[in-house]
């Protein structure tokens, strides 16, 4: 953050009593540190606002030599011989944040993500405790920080439960149950998007008590967030999952004039304008229609069944009864197709268990092919999906180490579409450009790519063909022909 949207919090927020920051630097294999004091002043005469001006006596960037700076003034932690100093005096960084153990850990867990690099956090103000290490008996309380994501994956799940520090310890059980992408979307005005869902048998304690659900980053950093009630929202439907879903909307690639409009300068909210809106409602349809997303929700609603059933005997015997005489009360109570005392493992059995790193083939299925390429009529009104099977595992477009992305020759204005991987089936999605026209042919390659041992691409040629638009049965009638089906 830079100094504008720091410097703000020092000296507990009090400007009359000025605002300090200290930088020092140094680069590799030189000599001197340069250094410089930046302050706030309150409006001069004459002015409407504080201004904020650093120090340079004689137009010159003061400087020292030494080899070595201690940035917490301490003998053992915090000696650097090169980088930067940052140091904001006398910040006022809330409560709970306020304590390092719990509170700034959790809130920098909800503000990165992502992090590219694990951060050290020291508190000089921690009380001493014997037993816990040498740093902690002197009262410095230590921790390492490396994102969300990382925290949510790791042997633990709650960093409050466990000490690293105390070997003897066993490790919670583990409560991540994938890491799905929704989809990925190229939309014409909004750019590229990339929408990640992480599942959890439980939520740690702190991120239920925050009741945010849905972040907005930009390169792991959070810039907006919703609260769980988004989840059971009417547009999507999966109020179930409030406790055991992290969706995380990955802008950074989104294009740079929706990016300005959208988020604020603050990294904490969004604008609600027309992109912000249409940004919201592109989560929503994909949300609402991921056919993971439903199928968790439905174990999720099962082991809650059975969680309930298997508390009470007498319910248990009577429910069984019931499903004898009558199996679709099964479905009526939310145990699917599975009778009553269902305790599989997490996230139950899934069909799809192969999958390779990096795929070998890409295989379009509802597609017509015309000599070396692919054809599909696009009608001008509305959206087409391509099916095609793959041996890409499912985290394949997701998972941290190594992933893969969805190679295409066309910009998202010229060609705006969204992809999804599930249990060997990719879907890209294609919606007509605003400009098209009947008559138009759109020519690209779509497909796969990574840096896997395969050294190219993996894509197929497509041409979409925009044509008349699609005459639509209207819901009335829809609606009649379902019930007469009943």
């Amino acid at each position: 953050m830079g100094s504008t949207g720091s410097i703000c919090f020092c000296t507990e927020s009090d400007i009359t009593e000025g605002h300090y920051k200290l930088i020092a630097s140094k680069r590799y294999n030189e000599k001197s540190w340069g250094w410089t004091l930046i302050r706030v002043k309150r409006a001069q005469e004459g002015k409407k606002l504080p201004v904020v001006e650093y120090l340079m006596p004689n137009e010159e960037i003061p400087s020292f030599e030494a080899n070595s700076i201690k940035a917490f003034g301490d003998d053992v932690v915090g000696e650097i011989s090169q980088g930067s100093l940052v140091r904001l005096f006398d910040y006022d960084i809330g409560r709970p944040a306020h304590n390092v153990d719990f509170g700034l850990y959790y809130a920098l867990t909800l503000n990165l993500l992502e992090c590219a690099l694990p951060i050290r956090i020291y508190d000089f103000g921690a009380k001493p405790t014997a037993g816990r290490g040498e740093l902690r008996e002197r009262g410095i309380a230590d921790r390492t920080f490396s994102g969300m994501g990382v925290m949510l994956n790791a042997d633990f799940k709650d960093p409050s439960q466990q000490d690293p520090a105390i070997p003897e310890q066993k490790p919670k059980e583990r409560t991540t149950e994938f890491v799905h992408l929704v989809a990925e979307e190229s939309h014409e005005e909004l750019g590229e998007i990339k929408i990640l869902a992480t599942g959890l048998s439980e939520l740690p304690e702190f991120l239920k008590n925050s009741n945010k659900r849905i972040f907005y980053t930009i390169n792991g950093q959070t810039h907006a967030m919703k609260n769980a009630s988004f989840l059971n929202s009417p547009k999507v439907k999966l109020g179930d999952l409030q406790t055991h879903l992290i969706v995380n909307v990955q802008c950074e690639h989104m294009d740079k004039t929706a990016m300005t409009s959208i988020f604020m300068g603050n990294r904490e909210q969004k604008r609600d304008n027309r992109l912000s809106r249409e940004l919201d409602e592109l989560l929503q349809k994909h949300l609402s229609s991921d056919s993971k997303l439903r199928e968790y929700a439905s174990i999720i609603r099962r082991r809650r069944a059975a969680q309930i059933v298997e508390e009470d005997e007498e319910t248990k015997q009577m429910l069984s009864d019931l499903i004898a005489q009558d199996p679709a009360i099964r479905e009526l109570l939310g145990f699917g197709s599975v009778a009553v005392g269902i305790s599989h493992g997490p996230g139950g059995k899934e069909k799809w268990t192969e999958g390779r790193q990096f795929p070998t083939f890409l295989k379009p299925l509802n597609i017509k092919k015309i000599g070396d390429g692919f054809v599909k009529e696009l009608p001008i009104n509305t959206i087409r999906q391509i099916k095609c099977g793959t041996d890409a595992a499912n985290d394949y477009l997701s998972r941290t180490n190594s992933p893969g992305w969805i190679e295409c020759t066309l910009k998202p204005n010229e060609a705006p579409r969204s992809a999804s991987l599930h249990n060997g089936t990719a879907t890209f999605t294609f919606k007509p450009p605003s400009n098209a026209k009947v008559g138009d042919e759109i020519f690209l390659e779509i497909g796969f790519g990574d840096h896997g041992p395969r050294g190219k691409p993996l894509t197929f040629p497509l041409t979409l063909e925009i044509t008349e638009p699609e005459k639509r049965t209207p819901k009335k009638v829809v609606n009649q022909l379902r019930q007469r089906k009943k």
